[in-house]
């Protein structure tokens, strides 16, 4: 899957500068990310594939798709294993723009200490679904990036 990003995201754990960002920002348009599942894609007569993301509610209200930087990162947070798809960065950000109901995007969601993750606002992934990266000045201080490696999710 994606080494690329789980390094730059420990780069920017470590570094929290624009060029740390950016270069976040980057792995993420042009890696591949695990995306969970409940049920298997499927194929639509139009050549469109229907990927049925498994979302989640954080306990702040946010509507959340889960996505992680490897299987193994996503046995982190399902133990007991979960459908999944590899999907590129900049398709999977496309794809959640189009999701109304999605505020962010969280990497490598889970309890795991150690494991580099945080969170891609809405604001974020818009701009990076059209290919764009956003502004790292905006970002550094918000909660809405990849600032921590141990907070997260269940």
């Amino acid at each position: 899957m994606s080494d690329t990003i789980e390094e730059a995201a420990q780069n920017h754990i470590r570094d929290k500068s624009h060029a740390s960002l950016r270069d976040l920002y980057n792995a993420l348009l042009s890696g591949t990310l695990v995306v969970p599942l409940f049920a298997d894609l499927a194929k639509e007569t139009g050549g469109r594939t229907d990927v049925p993301v498994r979302c989640i509610r954080l306990s702040d209200g946010e509507g959340c798709l889960p996505v992680f930087t490897s299987v193994d990162r996503l046995r982190e947070w399902k133990t007991d294993g979960s459908k999944y798809a590899e999907m590129p960065g900049r398709t999977l950000f496309e794809m959640v723009n189009a999701m109304p109901e999605i505020d962010c995007v969280y990497v490598n969601y889970s309890e795991h200490k150690g494991t580099p993750k945080g969170k891609v606002s809405r604001r974020e992934f818009e701009s990076l679904a059209r290919g764009e990266l956003p502004e790292a000045r905006d970002y550094l201080s918000n909660r809405g990036n990849l600032n921590r490696n141990s907070e997260g999710g269940n």
